[in-house]
């Protein structure tokens, strides 16, 4: 009995044993290769290379965003033979010594592309320019657009990017398998869809030259007689990847000025004389000697000893204070204020919902003849953004047609397709064609011999109206505006600029004008 019993437990034993080496043998071959592949795919390392949002593009087709190219080593520890085969080529040493304590591939930025034992170089679009930073916006930790058009558009853009990952296989020890080298994947990184902006890059540059030359503080609006927006600069600038250091700044570097309203000056005397023609009110001459009296109060011209004898023609191009106020008393406040709405003011330029110009300041409750004569030559509480100083003079070489402004032409989509954008906004009349040709002829003799010569291009004309706005803050500030289009006979171009605390809009707003269209006029002649 005792014989028997044990004579089955061997024979379980033998049973369990013979399975046991089949199950090994089948692991062993592996004839379908399921586990070998089991196996790989647990010790798979995978590493994220570079990810982006989707792009942001000029009207050329040029990329705003993403637009220069950047290269990532991707790294083997156990094959690098020389971490200084990293450092040769722009990596930090410190970084380098850090990320290899993980015994574990990894990424890390260099200057150039390069070969070297255990080190994969990529390259991939992955840097901004940062041309247009006021306007393209930044995104968060989280990869979300907090300002500008990464704000406006951050749906689309985020689901519109893509990813370059790295694979390889590692042991155990987690150490690389000898010849399985660094496979690279890309996840959606070539698909082009983006926003379509109106932006020229290259007219972009060169507004951004000229600022950075003639406009500490202050914005630069330029735009085609369409009006398709083709350079928006706000100063000071920023850097997008250090947003955090100017929260607390006093400078304001995270403000776009470009949609700030400012104290617009005598850049709105085009504004009055527009109405005192529309309404028959304007002087056919006047003698200015220097100042005039409204009320109890006396308004001085900004050439002391005056200007003799001028009509609505001399009175503009030598802006003229006495005149206009004159003019302006005439015209009548509410006719003023009605024109200056006729222009479009009044109300916010939106050029897509998180872009929008902030609304003109325009109307009073009480009105009294000194409001009038302020509100006459853009002096007082009359505050307006660069857009519109831009659009004002829109209007005028448009032949007094209201012409809408535009930034978003359209969304480019992953099958390369283009989706129009649609503002709303209509064109109307806004004045008399033969009311905006007086105004454009006034404006380029302005340019010729009056108070804007210092705009004068070089090999082109132009027209256009200055300003020295005075403000009031800080021991009153007193801005300097130039507003003006180019070529004369037949505009093209649209510029307004602003110089906070220039003082003088001949002497600060005009020049940096001139340099923008001359740079303009070459780049088109090419």
């Amino acid at each position: 009995m005792q014989e028997k019993k044990l004579f089955t437990v061997f024979y379980i034993f033998i049973l369990c044993l013979s399975v046991l080496l089949l199950r090994i043998m089948g692991i062993a071959l592996d004839n379908d290769g399921r586990y070998s592949s089991a196996a790989v795919r647990q010790q798979t390392y995978s590493l994220d290379v570079v990810s982006r949002r989707g792009y942001i593009y000029d009207c050329n087709g040029e990329r705003l965003t993403y637009d220069t190219d950047g290269y990532i080593a991707i790294v083997s520890p156990s094959e690098l033979k020389s971490k200084y085969a990293l450092t040769l080529h722009g990596a930090g040493l410190d970084e380098v010594e850090e990320k290899l304590k993980t015994k574990k591939p990894f990424c890390i930025r260099v200057d150039e592309s390069f070969k070297a034992d255990g080190i994969t170089v990529v390259k991939v679009p992955m840097d901004s320019s940062e041309l247009l930073n006021h306007i393209t916006g930044y995104v968060n930790s989280d990869g979300d657009g907090v300002t500008g058009i990464e704000e406006n558009f951050n749906e689309f853009l985020r689901s519109n990017g893509g990813k370059v990952e790295a694979h390889t296989t590692l042991t155990a020890l987690s150490k690389q398998f000898g010849g399985t080298g660094v496979s690279i994947f890309s996840e959606s990184y070539e698909n082009e869809a983006g926003v379509i902006l109106t932006i020229d890059k290259e007219i972009q540059k060169i507004a951004n030259k000229a600022a950075d030359e003639y406009v500490e503080k202050g914005a630069v609006v330029v735009c085609d007689t369409k009006g398709d927006i083709k350079a928006l600069v706000s100063r000071p600038d920023y850097d997008t990847d250090s947003v955090s250091d100017y929260l607390d700044s006093g400078e304001g570097e995270l403000i776009n000025r470009t949609l700030r309203n400012y104290n617009l000056g005598s850049v709105f005397k085009i504004i009055t004389a527009a109405a005192a023609i529309e309404n028959g009110t304007y002087s056919e001459s006047l003698v200015c000697d220097g100042s005039i009296k409204v009320g109890d109060r006396r308004f001085s011209c900004h050439k002391e000893e005056g200007h003799g004898e001028v009509d609505m023609r001399n009175a503009f191009i030598n802006s003229c204070n006495p005149y206009f106020i004159a003019t302006g008393l005439k015209t009548g406040y509410v006719n003023l204020i009605d024109m200056a709405k006729r222009f479009g003011l009044g109300k916010e330029k939106v050029l897509c919902n998180k872009i929008k110009g902030s609304a003109a300041v325009l109307e009073k409750s009480r009105v009294t003849d000194g409001l009038t004569a302020n509100v006459s030559i853009g002096q007082g509480d009359i505050t307006v953004s660069p857009l519109d100083a831009a659009s004002i003079v829109l209007t005028v070489v448009n032949g007094g047609e209201y012409t809408p402004m535009r930034l978003i032409e359209g969304l480019k989509n992953s099958d390369g397709s283009i989706t129009e954008y649609v503002s709303g906004e209509e064109k109307y009349r806004s004045i008399k064609k033969e009311t905006a040709d007086i105004l454009k002829q006034m404006m380029t003799d302005t340019v010729n011999e009056g108070t804007g010569t210092s705009a004068k291009p070089e090999n082109t004309t132009a027209g256009g109206k200055t300003a020295s706005a005075e403000t009031g803050w800080k021991n009153k500030e007193v801005h300097g505006w130039f507003a003006g289009f180019f070529p004369a006979d037949e505009p093209k171009y649209v510029i307004s600029v602003i110089v906070e605390n220039g003082r003088s809009g001949s002497a600060s707003a005009a020049p940096c004008f001139a340099r923008i269209v001359n740079d303009i006029d070459n780049l088109k002649s090419k």
